[in-house]
């Protein structure tokens, strides 16, 4: 089974910082990391996901932390992320691109079948909570996504492949994972039953 560690030793661009190369495996070297691999970026689900992650990514950075979000897609001018995901705000932390072929070899791909009855293989939870949030259909709507938490040294504490559109990790069960991580570290805990999946509020409707 293909793992998140054997892609340890590729590259990932900062997005934010298209000079700046960096190998994989160095964001689970010094400190636990939640990964999230964004399906598509103008995917309004992946944006609502990632927006709650965002309201307790400065904490869980400042107990030792580290959370971060990749995708395949282009960054740079007229890009989705130039032109809507930093206009909304959706992800203020580190996002990184990588090669389209880690992507498909750790989630694979939906068929055209499949994505022709899409709207019947949404997970209906993460739909309702993107009501609210803008979106448009450009990138490749096939690809799935998921996320990873790994701790300080390279082992995998949770691993979550997407089987529909939406269908991404819970909140509680990410935070939980880095919670035992820093426990281990640190030689304390704390509850995070207050990282719940709510909603994003009053932004404008979305496209899917």
């Amino acid at each position: 089974m293909t793992t998140i560690i054997q892609f340890a030793h590729r590259k990932i661009t900062n997005a934010r910082n298209p000079s700046e190369s960096i190998y994989l495996g160095s964001l689970w070297e010094d400190k636990p990391v939640a990964l999230f691999f964004l399906r598509r970026l103008g995917c309004p689900i992946c944006r609502a996901y990632i927006e709650m992650v965002e309201k307790f990514r400065a904490e869980m950075e400042a107990r030792g932390a580290r959370l971060v979000c990749l995708s395949f897609e282009a960054f740079g001018e007229g890009s989705d992320f130039d032109r809507s995901f930093t206009k909304y705000s959706f992800w203020n932390g580190p996002i990184y691109t990588i090669d389209k072929s880690v992507y498909q070899e750790l989630f694979g791909r939906k068929g055209m079948l499949d994505n022709f009855f899409g709207l019947l293989d949404i997970d209906k939870e993460a739909y309702e909570r993107s009501k609210q949030t803008p979106g448009n259909l450009r990138g490749d709507g096939f690809q799935l996504g998921g996320q990873y938490v790994v701790a300080k040294g390279g082992k995998i504490v949770l691993e979550h492949k997407q089987k529909l559109f939406g269908d991404d990790a819970k909140l509680t069960d990410i935070f939980d994972s880095l919670e035992k991580c820093l426990s281990k570290e640190n030689g304390h805990k704390r509850n995070t039953s207050d990282h719940q999946d709510t909603p994003r509020q009053g932004a404008s409707p979305n496209s899917m």
